[in-house]
C-alpha cells in the first residue's frame, strides 16, 4: 500500500492507526507500551517504502497524544514522539459546563501549549458526539446497541458518553441535555473549524456518525446538515 501511495503527488501523510487509545486501552500501561512498540515498527516500515511521507496517529482524545509509557522504545514513548503530525479526534462532548475540559477552546489551548516541537496539527474528527449506540433522545424509540427498538420512547435525553475514565480529571459518565440534531452538529463543527483556524492548525476533518435508528434497511447517515 505504501509503495503505491508513495507515487501519488497528492498524498502527503498516512495514518498508522485510528484511536489506539480508545475504549480504555491507555489505562492499561503494559498494553499501551506494546501498542506503541508495534506502531514504532510500522513507522520503520513506512520510512523504508515511503520515506518522504509523514505519518500520524489520530488519538481518541486530545490529551492521550502526550501520555507516556515506559514499555515503548525510545522516541516512541508517546504518540506525540512517535509521529510527524499531531492528530486528534475530538468531539463537543458537552458544552454545558459539566465537562468544561471538553470544549474546543480548552482543547486548543492544551494542544498548542503541549506542542513544543511545533508539529503540524490536524483535527481528524470533530463535531457533535459521535457515539451512535445507546444514546437516547427524548421522544425517540428506545434502542439496543444494534439500533433495534426495544419498546417505548426515551423520556430524558442522554448524550455525551465519556469513555475510558476521567479526561482532564472529569468523571466517566453521561452528560444530558444536548440532543443530536442537524443544528447541534453544524454548531459543533463550526466551533471546531473556528478554533482550528484561530490556532493555525494544518487541517480539519469531519466524521459523521451513523444514525442509531433502525430504518428497516440498515443505518443511515445522521444529521446531514
Amino acid at each position: 500500500m505504501l509503495t503505491m501511495l508513495a507515487t501519488k503527488p497528492n498524498v502527503h501523510v498516512y495514518n498508522l492507526i485510528n484511536e489506539p487509545d480508545g475504549y480504555g486501552v491507555w489505562d492499561n500501561i503494559a498494553l499501551a507500551g506494546r501498542i506503541l512498540t508495534f506502531l514504532s515498527r510500522l513507522k520503520a516500515v513506512g520510512r523504508t517504502y515511503a520515506s518522504h511521507l509523514a505519518c500520524m496517529v489520530n488519538t481518541a482524545t486530545h490529551d492521550n497524544n502526550f501520555r507516556r509509557f515506559p514499555g515503548a522504545p525510545a522516541g516512541s514513548n508517546t504518540v506525540y514522539e512517535l509521529t510527524d503530525i499531531l492528530a486528534l479526534n475530538t468531539f463537543l462532548w458537552a458544552d454545558t459546563g459539566y465537562w468544561p475540559g471538553q470544549c474546543y477552546r480548552t482543547q486548543a489551548d492544551y494542544i498548542n501549549t503541549k506542542n513544543v516541537a511545533k508539529k503540524p496539527v490536524i483535527m481528524t474528527e470533530c463535531g457533535h458526539p459521535s457515539n451512535y449506540a445507546q444514546q437516547g433522545v427524548a421522544g425517540e424509540p428506545i434502542i439496543d446497541e444494534e439500533g433495534t427498538p426495544t419498546g417505548g420512547n426515551v423520556v430524558t435525553t442522554e448524550e455525551s458518553i465519556v469513555p475510558q475514565g476521567g479526561i482532564f480529571d472529569r468523571p466517566k459518565g453521561v452528560a444530558t441535555g444536548v440532543p443530536h440534531s442537524p443544528e447541534n452538529q453544524a454548531r459543533g463543527v463550526a466551533e471546531a473549524a473556528y478554533w482550528a483556524k484561530v490556532s493555525g492548525w494544518a487541517g480539519l476533518g469531519v466524521w459523521a456518525g451513523l444514525d442509531h435508528r433502525n430504518t428497516g434497511v440498515g443505518y443511515v447517515y445522521r444529521d446531514p446538515f
